[in-house]
Order: structure tokens, then sequence, then C-alpha cells
């Protein structure tokens, strides 16, 4: 068992991490962006042809 509170220690230290990031991208409005970004992507796409989707990357 001495393994086990060092693996409990990392996956605390990865969690917090994580939490953290989530409430800065939270904060930051960073989601509301990527939705914009991913609603403009997707109404581009019915405008473009196949050929100038792929040179664009859409």
């Amino acid at each position: 068992m001495g393994f086990a509170g060092w693996y409990l220690k990392i996956a605390a230290v990865g969690a917090s991490i994580g939490a953290a990031m989530e409430l800065f991208m939270i904060h930051t409005g960073f989601y509301e962006k990527v939705s914009v970004f991913r609603f403009k992507k997707k109404k581009l796409k019915k405008f473009v042809s196949k050929k100038e989707g792929d040179r664009l990357g859409v």
C-alpha cells in the first residue's frame, strides 16, 4: 500500500489542475467563443463547395 498514497496524491494534483483550467476557461469566456466559431464554421459549410472547403480547411 506504499504506492497507493503516491498515486492518490498524483490523482488529486491532476484533478486540481484540471479544475483550475476549467474555471479559467469559464471565467475568460472560452466556451462562448468556441460556440460562436463552430456556428460560423457550420454556417460557412453550407455556402462553400467541396473543393473550396478542402482548401480553406472547412
